[in-house]
């Protein structure tokens, strides 16, 4: 297996002013040359966006804050903290990891590190 989901465990406290933790739904595609992971966060900006890599893991977390003026009356949106965690396969190359998002959507691509192969070797006489 290439990818590892480490599933989260969240208490999910209720009232006006708390915010509630969420592992956003994602697919992962793989391809000939990458990984690709689009996971769902409606209401995320790219700067509430936090990508860490660290022993391998790499851990998407977000938050959708709500704005607006007024007293909200009843709220049930609310403000959304997304945390979602991976263990990467060896072949990932971690120095080119791409993000993007759009709409609403993260998309991450995952490059694999390029397979050694086998050089034939020429003998001259």
């Amino acid at each position: 297996m290439n990818f590892i989901d480490i599933p989260m465990t969240f208490t999910m406290p209720f009232g006006p002013d708390v915010l509630q933790v969420i592992e956003p739904p994602v697919d992962v595609t793989e391809f000939s040359t990458c990984f690709v992971i689009h996971s769902n966060m409606p209401g995320v900006k790219s700067s509430d966006v936090d990508l860490d890599l660290s022993n391998n893991v790499l851990t998407i977390t977000a938050i959708s804050k709500e704005e607006g003026e007024g007293t909200p009356l009843q709220s049930e949106f609310g403000s959304v903290k997304y945390v979602r965690q991976f263990r990467l396969a060896k072949e990932i190359d971690k120095k080119h990891i791409k993000a993007y998002l759009k709409d609403g959507v993260l998309s991450l691509t995952l490059p694999k590190l390029e397979k050694n192969t086998l050089k034939q070797i020429n003998i001259t006489t």
